[in-house]
């Protein structure tokens, strides 16, 4: 039996239509939501998947498939994504008066439910990524027996993604080692920040990714990862630089099986500074900082010492926090062992 999910985008448009129609009197980019369940292998330039959603309204494919195939590809999964992509854009723009994730307010293309009806994984159903190359975002909707499921639904994740872009459209750190790990830490802190934002009541806003396990997922970990306590994630982290494993030394050689020399693994200690900082200076003058430094003083080469370096100088130099907030910061890097 098909579903038709045409009522709960019609029941959508009602609740959500005045968000709507603020964001695009921002002209902070449009989002076009792909269905890219038949997508084969990865998206490509060619065939992305069915766009169905633009700027809140159904497309003339989406509607064509429900006309003449009686196939509704406006699921749920869509119509969160564009909210979740919509609040999030929302965000960078009233707090720091970016225009989209290249401040250009260039098209948002996400892609969701990548892959689902193949019958094998190529890698992106229990996956979410910003593709750099297509300029576009993906989004799988996990596989049977996996530990992790619909990630379109988590908006740190969403947020997690969006933020991976401003990093290659800002200072564009290498993913590799240090620098992609930094990478992957800015992406996890503005996650964290935009869940912050729109959920403060969440219990626990320094975990990442907690409401995309699957009960299988639940049984090892209460989150993807967990920024206070970088050890207790669905993958181990180290919490400080004693911790490092010797493999993601400075002689590593990045490799699709070592993680990029670990970039997802050493992500857990500027994640534990994080953590800290927050806890003593709060959210909005935190995520002040960290924009800042994000986006105007780190290089692509950036490694753990250079991050320090630069959220130091710009604490004491351009921030308008005091000589006691920003010792806060240093000796949160030294309890990390930097």
């Amino acid at each position: 039996m098909i579903k038709n999910y045409f009522f709960t985008f019609l029941t959508s448009v009602v609740i959500t239509g005045s968000i709507n129609l603020h964001a695009q009197e921002k002209n902070i980019g449009d989002i076009l939501i792909y269905n890219s369940r038949v997508t084969l292998l990865m998206p490509n330039d060619k065939f992305k998947g069915v766009p169905v959603l633009w700027q809140g309204s159904p497309t003339k494919e989406a509607m064509m498939a429900l006309t003449f195939l009686k196939q509704d590809l406006i699921t749920p999964e869509v119509l969160v994504a564009h909210e979740n992509f919509e609040k999030v854009q929302l965000y960078y723009f009233n707090q720091f008066g970016r225009r989209g994730y290249d401040n250009k307010a260039s098209m948002v293309q996400v892609g969701v439910n990548m892959n689902k009806d193949l019958p094998f994984d190529l890698g992106m159903k229990e996956n979410a990524a910003w593709l750099d190359t297509l300029s576009m975002f993906g989004f799988g909707d996990g596989t049977k027996n996996g530990e992790l499921q619909n990630f379109i639904s988590s908006l740190e994740i969403v947020a997690h993604e969006f933020t991976h872009a401003v990093v290659s459209y800002t200072s564009n750190l290498e993913y590799v080692g240090q620098s992609g790990a930094l990478n992957e830490h800015l992406a996890d802190v503005f996650g964290a920040v935009v869940r912050q934002h729109y959920l403060p009541e969440a219990p626990n806003l320094f975990l990442i990714g907690d409401n995309a396990l699957t009960l299988k997922g639940k049984e090892k970990a209460k989150a993807l990862r967990d920024m206070q306590d970088p050890h207790s994630g669905l993958v181990w982290q180290p919490k400080d630089m004693s911790e490092v494993p010797p493999e993601f030394s400075s002689e590593c050689v990045p490799n699709l099986f070592n993680d990029n020399c670990g970039v997802h693994i050493l992500s857990g200690i500027p994640n534990k500074v994080f953590a800290t900082v927050v806890s003593k200076l709060g959210w909005e003058k935190s995520s002040r900082l960290y924009y800042k430094v994000m986006t105007d003083k780190l290089k692509p080469t950036s490694q753990f010492a250079d991050f320090k370096k630069e959220m130091s100088e710009e604490c004491l130099n351009g921030n308008n926090l005091t000589a006691s907030e920003c010792s806060i910061i240093d000796d949160a890097f030294k309890e990390v062992g930097l």
